[in-house]
C-alpha cells in the first residue's frame, strides 16, 4: 500500500485515557504504515484547532467516534464531528466505526445516527467492562485492520451518475401502407406511387429496422391518405393468386411496427448472461473434493481411524486416548510455510450434516490457518450429537481470528476422553448464509476438588489440570515448551514461554490461557472446568531470561455462556504496581490470593498476557509449579 489511511479519531476528553491506551494498540499498524492515525491532540500549539479539525474530518478516509456519555453530551463531538463524519459516510466517502468505551443508556443509542453501524468492541461491549481490558482493544485493532483491509481492495469512491446516452435515430421512415377492404368482402392493399415509394424494397424492412444508418436524414412524409376505399394514386395488388404475398407483407409490416413500439427510450449496454449463483461450496457431500486430504491422530499418533464409504464419513475415535482428531486439509498435512490454503473469506458460516452412534457423544469442531501451530490453541466449538442426522451451523466469525483468507484446516472434529467413539458425516460445506451461534445447556456443577491441585508439576504426569491452549491476541509470536529441562525449578522440568516481540496478528499484544476443556472460551457443554471452593490461592515460580521485562498473571476471567464463576480475573501483584510482575533472572515466587473468591466452575485456572509496546523486543520466560492450595 503506497498511502497510509487516514484515521480520524473523535473522542470526549474526558476519555483522553482511552484514546492513549487506543493509539498504542494502534502504533503497529502506524510502523507498518497502514494507518495514520489522528485527533485533536495532535494540534500543534498556536495552530487554529478548528480548521484543523475539519482539515482532518473532511479528508479520513476512517472515522472512529469513541462513544460514552460524555462523548453523547458533547455539543462538539455529537453535533458537529459526528454529524459531519455520519453526512461523509452516508455519501461513501469515509467509513465510520463506533467504538464503545463506556455503556450509554439503550434509548441513546438506539436513537443515535450510528446505531446501524458495525461497533467495536466485538459484540459492543464496552472497553470498561472488559477484563483484561487488553483483549478489547485486541479486538478493536482487529477490527480497524479488518476494514483497512477491505478499503485497499474495494476503496471508497462517492456515488457517481450513470453517464448520459442519446436516444437512438431513425435513419428512415417505413413506407407507409393502406389496407382497405372492397365491397364484396376481398382484402386490398395499397401502396405509395413509383415516385413516392421508399428505396429499400420490402424484403429489406427487417433489415432496417435493425440497423439503421446513423447519419441518413428522415425521408418527406408521404401524401395522407384520401378517404375512399381504393385511392387514385394507388394501383390494387391483390388477387387470390398472390394472397400468400399479402399475408407476408402484412406480416413483415405488422412485424416492424410492433419492433418499433418496442424500441427502447435508450439505448443499453448489452446483457451478458448471469453468471451462476453459487450458494455454498462443497468440502464433502456423497464424498471427498479432490483437492482434500482427510487426516487423523491421537495422544499416541494413531491413525488410520477415518472410513470414507457410501457417501458417509465415519470416524472410529479410538478407546485409551485423552485426545484425538480429525483434520481436512487443503492438499497434503505439512510443516508451518509449506501448507496449502485456500480463500473461503467470502463465506459466512460453516454447515456439517452429521450424527453419531449413541446420544449425548461431544465433539469440538473448528478450523485453521496456515499459521496456526498444531498445538490445539485454534477455536473450536463443542456440539452434542444425537443418533438422528441433524445440521450444525456455525457462524465463521466464531472462528476469529482464524485467517479465514488462508484456510489450511476446513474442518476438523476433535474427541476427547479415554472412550472409543463413532461419529458419521455426510456432508459439510460453507454457505453464505448467516447464522447464529446456539447457547448451550449449564454445565452440571462438580464437587470440589480436593487441595493441592496442579496446574503444572512437571511434563507428562497425570496430576496436572488444565492445557494451555487458550493462545491470544499475537499468538503467533508465541513458542511454548513445556518439557524444558534447564535449570527448572523442580526437576526434572519446567515451561519455557517465548514471546518474540512480533505482531502477526496486529494485535499488539499476547496471553495463554491454561484451560479445560481444551480451548474452552465458555460454550463448551456438560462437565467442564473444576469447582475450586476449597482453595484460597494459587502460587507458582517464574524467572525471566533478562531482568525487568513485565507481564501480567491472572486466574479466571474467561466470559461465554458458561465461562468462569470467577468475574473479572484476579490478578498478581496489586493496583501500585499495575498488577504486573517484574522479572528477575533467579526463580521467585508468586501468590495470587483467592480468598473469597467465587471459585464454583473455573475453566480458565491460569494465565499470562503482555503488552509489545512494553516488551518491543520480546521475552522469554519459564514456569514451575503452578499450583492451587
Amino acid at each position: 500500500m503506497s498511502k497510509p489511511i487516514e484515521v480520524f479519531i473523535s473522542y470526549a476528553h474526558e476519555d483522553r485515557s482511552f484514546l492513549k491506551s487506543l493509539e498504542t494498540y494502534l502504533e503497529p499498524l502506524k510502523r507498518e504504515k497502514l494507518i495514520q492515525p489522528w485527533s485533536d491532540a495532535d494540534i500543534s500549539p498556536g495552530a487554529e484547532w478548528q480548521e484543523a479539525i475539519g482539515t482532518h474530518l473532511n479528508t479520513a478516509q476512517v472515522i472512529l467516534l469513541l462513544i460514552s456519555h460524555d462523548f453523547m453530551a458533547s455539543d462538539y463531538c455529537y453535533s458537529n464531528e459526528m454529524k459531519r463524519a455520519m453526512e461523509r459516510h452516508n455519501c461513501g466517502e469515509a467509513r465510520v466505526i463506533p467504538v464503545m468505551v463506556r455503556m450509554i443508556p439503550e434509548g441513546q443509542w438506539k436513537r443515535a445516527p450510528f446505531n446501524k453501524l458495525q461497533a467495536l468492541p466485538k459484540d459492543a461491549k464496552p472497553i470498561e467492562d472488559w477484563h483484561p481490558r487488553t483483549r478489547a482493544y485486541a479486538s478493536i485493532v482487529d477490527g480497524i485492520y479488518k476494514a483497512i483491509e477491505e478499503l485497499t481492495t474495494k476503496p471508497i469512491v462517492p456515488p457517481s451518475e450513470p453517464p448520459e446516452v442519446e436516444p437512438p435515430v431513425l435513419s428512415e421512415r417505413l413506407p407507409e401502407v393502406e389496407l382497405s377492404v372492397t365491397r364484396n368482402g376481398k382484402p386490398t392493399i395499397s401502396l405509395p406511387d413509383t415516385d413516392q415509394a421508399p428505396t429499400k424494397g420490402v424484403e429489406d424492412i427487417p433489415r432496417a429496422i435493425k440497423s439503421p444508418p446513423k447519419t441518413a436524414p428522415l425521408a418527406s412524409p408521404p401524401p395522407a391518405p384520401q378517404p375512399s376505399g381504393i385511392s387514385k394514386n394507388s394501383r390494387r395488388i391483390f388477387t387470390w393468386r398472390n394472397l400468400g404475398i399479402v399475408v407476408l407483407v402484412v406480416l413483415i409490416v405488422g412485424g416492424g411496427i410492433f419492433a418499433l413500439l418496442r424500441l427502447p427510450k435508450s439505448p443499453s449496454l448489452p446483457k451478458t448472461p448471469s453468471p451462476t449463483v453459487v450458494n455454498s461450496f462443497s468440502v464433502y457431500a456423497g464424498g471427498l473434493a479432490s483437492r482434500f486430504r482427510v487426516n487423523t491422530d491421537t495422544l499416541d499418533h494413531r491413525h488410520g481411524w477415518s472410513i470414507d464409504k457410501n457417501g458417509v464419513l465415519t470416524l472410529l475415535y479410538p478407546s485409551d486416548q485423552t485426545w484425538g482428531s480429525m483434520f481436512i486439509t487443503v492438499g497434503d498435512v505439512a510443516l508451518l510455510g509449506h501448507r496449502g490454503s485456500l480463500d473461503l473469506s467470502s463465506y459466512k458460516s460453516l454447515e456439517v450434516e452429521m450424527r453419531a452412534e449413541m446420544n449425548g457423544q461431544c465433539v469440538r469442531l473448528g478450523i485453521k490457518d496456515n499459521t496456526q501451530r498444531d498445538n490445539g490453541g485454534e477455536i473450536t466449538i463443542p456440539q452434542c450429537l444425537t443418533t438422528a442426522w441433524s445440521t450444525v451451523k456455525l457462524p465463521l466469525d466464531t472462528f476469529a481470528p482464524t485467517d479465514l483468507h488462508h484456510l489450511y484446516v476446513v474442518f476438523e472434529v476433535n474427541f476427547f476422553g479415554d472412550s472409543s467413539a463413532t461419529v458419521y458425516l455426510r456432508t459439510i460445506r460453507y454457505s453464505f448464509s448467516q447464522v447464529m451461534l446456539t447457547p448451550f445447556p449449564s454445565p452440571t456443577p462438580s464437587a470440589p476438588v480436593a487441595s493441592p491441585f496442579n496446574v503444572y508439576t512437571n511434563a507428562g504426569t497425570p496430576r496436572n489440570h488444565f492445557v494451555p491452549t487458550g493462545f491470544e491476541g499475537d499468538y503467533g509470536a508465541i513458542t511454548m515448551n513445556e518439557q524444558w529441562t534447564q535449570d527448572p525449578h523442580s526437576s526434572p522440568t519446567c515451561i519455557q514461554v517465548i514471546y518474540d516481540g512480533s505482531t502477526p496478528q496486529n494485535a499488539g499484544w499476547a496471553g495463554v490461557y491454561w484451560q479445560d476443556l481444551p480451548n474452552n472460551w465458555g460454550n463448551a457443554l456438560g462437565l467442564t472446568g473444576y469447582n475450586l471452593s476449597r482453595m484460597s490461592q494459587l502460587s507458582f515460580w517464574v524467572r525471566g531470561e533478562t531482568e525487568g521485562q513485565q507481564l501480567q498473571f491472572f486466574v479466571g476471567g474467561i466470559t461465554g455462556v458458561y465461562g468462569d464463576s470467577l468475574q473479572p480475573p484476579v490478578y498478581a501483584g496489586n493496583e501500585a504496581t499495575n498488577y504486573m510482575v517484574t522479572l528477575t533472572t533467579s526463580w521467585q515466587l508468586v501468590t495470587i490470593n483467592l480468598q473469597g473468591q467465587d471459585l464454583t466452575h473455573i475453566i480458565g485456572g491460569f494465565g499470562w498476557s503482555m503488552s509489545q509496546a512494553a516488551n518491543p523486543q520480546g521475552v522469554t520466560f519459564y514456569l514451575d509449579d503452578i499450583i492451587f492450595t
